[in-house]
Order: structure tokens, then sequence, then C-alpha cells
């Protein structure tokens, strides 16, 4: 068992320097795992929009942390689908590092997550998968969190807020 500290917090515009790092990492994990072209990200640009879209209530993160360490971020945006019931939340990224991978925190972060989006009204919670291939290695995760796959690179996690918000 596995006797680290986690925990979490929601992300302000200080933050933002540290969001975009571990976006920067999940693109180049992303891009090395699924053998596509990284698309032109860098440390200041990420930054600068990440703050932006915070101060203006366009996005959300959550952060992780284990034993203390900034380890973990599910980032969030919100959008409107008939097919989704109205108010729908959207992951943007989802990125545990490696070397913590094994403690649990993504599980927990998806907790997080979804509590995040019925706190705020949403009636499900979207996001886009990586390639099949690896969205095949990792379904167990998503699967188990609550998601179900809608297509090929589409998931979503059904939020009840009361009984009358079924579609």
């Amino acid at each position: 068992m596995d006797h680290r500290k986690i925990n979490f917090r929601p992300a302000t515009v200080e933050d933002a320097e540290n969001i975009s790092l571990l976006v920067i990492l999940l693109t180049i994990e992303l891009s090395d795992l699924t053998k596509t072209k990284r698309i032109d990200i860098n440390i200041e640009g990420t930054s600068n929009r990440c703050y932006e879209m915070i101060k203006a209530g366009q996005y959300f993160a959550i952060l992780g942390f284990v034993d203390g360490a900034l380890s973990a971020v599910a980032t969030l945006s919100e959008s409107y689908s008939l097919n989704g019931g109205g108010q729908v939340g959207m992951i943007q990224e989802f990125y545990v590092s490696p070397v913590v991978r094994s403690t649990g925190i993504g599980a927990k972060l998806m907790e997080e997550v979804k509590q995040y989006g019925h706190q705020k009204g949403w009636s499900c919670i979207d996001f886009s998968a990586p390639r099949i291939s690896k969205l095949k290695e990792n379904l167990g995760f998503y699967e188990g969190a609550g998601f179900d796959v809608l297509h090929a690179y589409r998931m979503r996690h059904k939020i009840q807020l009361n009984d009358s918000n079924e579609i």
C-alpha cells in the first residue's frame, strides 16, 4: 500500500506556468506514444494563454499533489451539447506524472473532476481520448472511472444531479 499524501486544489491564475509545464509534458508524451507530429507548444505562450483563460473564467484546472509536489492536473472548460443534456464539462487535458502513476492519484483526480462538474451543474463530462491503440491500453481506467465510450475517440461520464435530469 502506498502511504504518500495525495491532495487536490482548484488552480488559480498564479498556477498558469505550472499547469502549462504539465500540459507540455502531456503533449510530448502523447506525441511520442502515438507517433504523431508534436504541435508547436512553448512554456511562455502556453502560460500566457492559460493565465488569460483562467482569468476570464473560460478554463478551469484541478491540481494534484503527492507529498506536496505538483504531480497531476486536469484542465476543464464548459460547453453545451444537445446530446449531452445541455451544459457539459470538457476535460481538455488530464496528466499524471509517470513517477506517481501507481499511487492512485489518477483515479482520485478523476473523482475530483466529477465532483467539480457536479458543483458546476454540468449534465456530463466529455473528453477525447488518445488514438484507439493507446485508448485500448487505458480503457479500464476510464471505464472504472465511470466513463462510457461514445465513439472511437470520445468518452462521456453522466453526472446525476437529480432524478429529473435523465436524457
